[in-house]
C-alpha cells in the first residue's frame, strides 16, 4: 500500500472558500475509490484549525466536517504537526496545494502533483 501525503493550505481555504471545500470533498471520493491501494496522510500544521476558526468560522466548520468524513471513511490518518516535512519524508508521493513542502519533495525525489481548485 502506498502512502500519499495530502496537504490543504489555509490560504487556499480562506481565499477560494466553497470551491476549495468542494475540491477537498471530490478528493475524498477519489481517495475512497482507491483506499485498497492508498493510505492517505493528511498533513495539517498545528495552527490550521485555529487560524480557520479565527478568520472564517463558516469555512472552519465545513472543513471540520470534511475531516470527520475522512476519518469516518477510514481513508488514512490526519497528522497535525509543525514538522510536516518529517511526515512527508515517510510518504511515497505528495498531492495538494502549493507550499514549501513541494520543494522538499522535489529535493528527495518524491513524486508530487499540485491540486488545482479550478479543474
Amino acid at each position: 500500500m502506498k502512502r500519499l501525503f495530502y496537504y490543504t493550505d489555509t490560504c487556499m481555504l480562506l481565499s477560494k472558500e466553497e470551491k476549495e471545500l468542494e475540491k477537498i470533498s471530490r478528493c475524498l471520493d477519489i481517495f475512497e475509490e482507491n483506499k485498497d491501494s492508498l493510505h492517505i496522510v493528511w498533513g495539517l500544521y498545528s495552527n490550521t484549525k485555529k487560524n480557520l476558526s479565527d478568520l472564517n468560522p463558516g469555512v472552519a466548520k465545513s472543513f471540520e466536517k470534511l475531516l470527520e468524513d475522512f476519518c469516518e471513511r477510514g481513508l488514512g490518518e490526519i497528522v497535525e504537526d509543525d514538522d510536516l516535512k518529517g511526515v512527508l519524508m515517510t510518504c511515497d508521493a505528495y498531492y495538494g496545494d502549493i507550499n514549501e513542502l513541494l520543494y522538499y519533495a522535489k529535493k528527495e525525489h518524491i513524486p508530487a502533483m499540485i491540486a488545482n481548485v479550478d479543474l
